[in-house]
């Protein structure tokens, strides 16, 4: 009961200072949110813009449906690329509150989920990696999005 005490003493005194002790261990949130930088360039710079890039090489074929089916292989391996990006600590975080079921990781991986990786985040942060997927997801599933694409005239100046 008293290395719990001293654990929680020294769990909140680390927390002041954005760094946090786990099992003689230190996970330093700047270290996290880094990662968390990281991944939104991958997911964005790489996954939006490619998913985009080939959505736009689909709709200048005769079928555009046809041409995105062929390039779902690529696509799968993209976002199969981007997973193996998710930071890495917090999925060491998440394997050890499965494992420990301590109450102090999982505040402290509640905490870091909740400031970098919520819904809030995912549509202001990651707008470039969404409008990839859902321009690409239109291009495969909606024959009528492609058919309104192709209708707007090249020289559109938008007057």
């Amino acid at each position: 009961m008293a290395r719990n005490i001293k654990n929680a003493v020294v769990f909140d005194a680390f927390c002041q200072f954005g760094a946090y002790m786990i099992d003689s261990e230190l996970i330093n949130e700047k270290e996290i949110i880094e990662e968390c930088l990281i991944y939104q360039s991958t997911m964005n710079n790489v996954v939006g813009i490619i998913l985009f890039t080939i959505g736009v090489g689909c709709i200048g074929t005769p079928n555009p449906q046809r041409m995105a089916l062929v390039g779902l292989g690529l696509v799968f391996s993209i976002l199969f690329y981007a997973s193996q990006q998710f930071p890495p600590t917090i999925k060491a975080l998440r394997q050890l509150k499965k494992e420990t079921n301590s109450a102090e990781i999982s505040d402290l991986l509640c905490r870091v989920e909740n400031k970098h990786l919520n819904y809030k985040v995912l549509l202001s942060k990651y707008l470039i990696y969404l409008i990839g997927v859902l321009f690409y997801a239109l291009v495969l599933f909606c024959e009528g999005f492609t058919c309104w694409i192709k209708t707007i005239p090249a020289s559109y100046t938008g007057c």
